[in-house]
């Protein structure tokens, strides 16, 4: 990649035609330092801990569906009590204690929708800025890892201190099963208890509902969210600082519009007081917080709001933005974070099967990470309406980054002028015809391949062919697109499941005796020994070295022996004695060209 191309790209924001040398970009976006390390954050390092944590998650999944949602759904009310730490004890960063492995995760999942976190913090939270500036503490659960998985005995501690050990650090099935769930009901506030398989069907299924014991409410995912809007409504009419969620961000932007939000507020609530009140004096029935009421009141005053011309000054999809993040939601997030869990599962199961844990399949993701958002800010106007779609290699470089959000947020609005959100719930179609408008530009500006996906076949649909067919000039368009997007197609290396593992030795069994048993954790074990191959650990990453094999070689264990493909130990071309895909061929004078399956990394995710 010719670091001219980027130097033009990170210097003139507003360039949309052929790249030239221009005088160079701002010092936070010198590709030359960016393209190993983004925003001092995104490296080799992190993302090779990053992986090693999702390795972790991966294990944490259960296979009877039931208990699986009930430790989510557990695991999610520990994320409240681990955020009340952060935000009553305000502890250094240094400091912080490494938290629970299931808080962990549901932490990573929020973070990882950088606008409802912020939100999110900002709502529950206020006046705790102090809470937006916490960064994910990778390192000190990756120490975790790499120590054998010990529990660290002062975080465990002082979180049995935090919640007056009302709650284990090691939360496990059996200590769940053992005490149903107080809920407390909204209508009547008395307390019964609710058995936990019921609870997981209400949280997950939206259908199935219990009546509560006192009042007989019904109390359902419709119902109960239903209260908590009502509740937030009330909140804001009581002081018009604690805004609504999905109301505070600009969803083009990201931007903390602060004018715009309590304008848009005012006219929605409190200049529609009357109505609102008369739906928060029935909200003592639990008919009344159905969303099929909500939904027909809040259509009421936007209709009345656009009589009198005031629905202009609304930001695009503030409506459904503040409805989409209460509607079927009972926690207090905007977001149902459990089902974030389970949507990330492909991902972190894509990146777990691949080759990407090499010191230049890392390089190369941070690399390319750096490009995909130069190429966000050089089509930033022109690509307005569509989402750009990363590869695998590139997106685990992206969520990195979001686990720092302070840094994030800063980077983004300082190299692309806006926050960039991150959506793991386009649908699919959306994502083809995206992932190949994504491809073709990243081809027509860097003129290299983007992914392994076949582009062509995700373009080419029997109406382009039989319009070509009708219309010449047309069908000689959708040849062209065909032409380039077959350019920007990488080319798939083959990987048998031996080839997958480590130097054909077979992937090494860790134990987690505290949490659910055996899980593959990637590292495989070479010949010779489970430690460093042939030439001694490989470019730093020999972390798990005797214990797993991580370390990789300069010879020939598994192909590349000491060549120019990937860096001589098992590195970028999925060779070597690392975790790579074939080795090139084992051929030593090869050059890869950035298109085998380590540096690709086996697949494109679209998400």
């Amino acid at each position: 990649m010719d670091l001219r191309i980027l130097n033009d790209i990170a210097a003139d924001p507003s360039t949309t035609g052929p790249a030239q040398v221009g005088d160079g970009p701002p010092s936070y976006l010198n590709p030359a330092e960016q393209v190993l390390c983004v925003d001092n954050v995104v490296n080799p390092t992190s993302l090779h801990a990053h992986l090693a944590l999702l390795r972790w998650f991966n294990v944490l999944e259960n296979q009877d569906k039931t208990l699986d949602n009930i430790f989510l759904i557990k695991a999610e009310l520990r994320y409240m009590l681990w955020l009340n730490y952060l935000n009553q004890r305000r502890p250094a960063q240094a400091d912080m204690i490494v938290p629970p492995i299931d808080v962990a995760y549901i932490w990573h999942a929020h973070l990882l929708s950088p606008f409802r976190y912020y939100e999110d913090i900002l709502r529950l939270y206020p006046g705790s800025h102090h809470m937006l500036d916490y960064a994910f503490p990778l390192e000190k659960l990756h120490n975790i890892v790499t120590g054998g998985f010990k529990i660290d005995l002062q975080s465990e501690m002082t979180w049995l201190e935090h919640t007056h050990n009302a709650e284990p650090y090691v939360l496990t099935l059996a200590e769940i099963d053992t005490r149903p769930l107080e809920f407390i009901c909204p209508w009547c506030n008395k307390a019964s208890q609710v058995q936990w398989q019921t609870w997981a069907k209400i949280k997950t299924e939206k259908g199935p509902d219990f009546r509560c014991s006192h009042c007989s409410a019904v109390c359902s995912a419709d119902t109960l969210s239903g209260r908590r809007f009502l509740n937030d409504v009330t909140h804001y009419q009581q002081d018009s600082a604690r805004f609504l969620a999905g109301g505070i961000l600009t969803s083009t932007t990201g931007a903390y519009e602060e004018a715009k939000i309590a304008t848009e507020h005012q006219l929605l609530f409190q200049d529609h007081e009357t109505t609102w009140q008369m739906e928060l004096n029935n909200g003592l029935s639990w008919q009344r917080c159905q969303w099929m009421e909500i939904v027909q009141t809040l259509r009421n005053v936007v209709d009345d709001l656009k009589r009198n011309l005031k629905y202009k000054s609304f930001r695009k999809a503030t409506i459904g933005r503040i409805r989409g993040s209460y509607m079927g939601i009972i926690a207090p997030f905007s977001i149902d974070l459990v089902a974030a869990v389970i949507r990330q599962r492909v991902f972190t199961k894509k990146m777990c099967a691949m080759n990407l844990d090499t010191p230049n399949g890392l390089a190369s993701s941070v690399r390319r990470y750096f490009m995909f958002l130069m190429l966000m800010k050089k089509f930033r106007y022109v690509y307005t309406g569509h989402s750009f779609v990363p590869t695998l290699d590139i997106d685990l470089a992206w969520h990195t980054h979001m686990l720092f959000p302070s840094m994030y947020r800063t980077y983004t609005i300082a190299a692309l002028g806006r926050i960039i959100n991150h959506d793991d719930t386009i649908p699919q179609t959306k994502l083809d015809s995206n992932l190949v408008e994504t491809s073709s530009r990243w081809y027509e500006v860097y003129l290299e391949p983007y992914t392994t996906e076949n582009l062509v076949s995700k373009y080419l649909n029997i109406w382009r062919i039989l319009f070509g067919f009708i219309t010449p000039l047309y069908g000689l368009r959708v040849i062209y697109k065909a032409i380039k997007l077959h350019n920007a197609t990488r080319r798939r290396t083959n990987v048998n499941n031996k080839e997958r593992s480590s130097c054909g030795g077979g992937s090494c069994a860790v134990y987690f005796p505290m949490y659910y048993g055996p899980g593959d954790y990637g590292y495989g074990m070479g010949p010779g020994g489970a430690g460093a191959c042939a030439g001694g650990r490989c470019g730093g990453f020999g972390y798990a070295g005797a214990g797993c094999g991580a370390g990789c070689g300069g010879g020939a264990c598994g192909g590349c022996k000491s060549s120019n493909c990937g860096g001589g130990c098992g590195g970028g071309c999925g060779g070597g004695c690392g975790s790579g895909g074939g080795a090139c061929r084992g051929d030593e004078s090869a050059q890869c060209n950035g298109n085998c399956s380590g540096c690709d990394g086996g697949g494109a995710y679209e998400g």
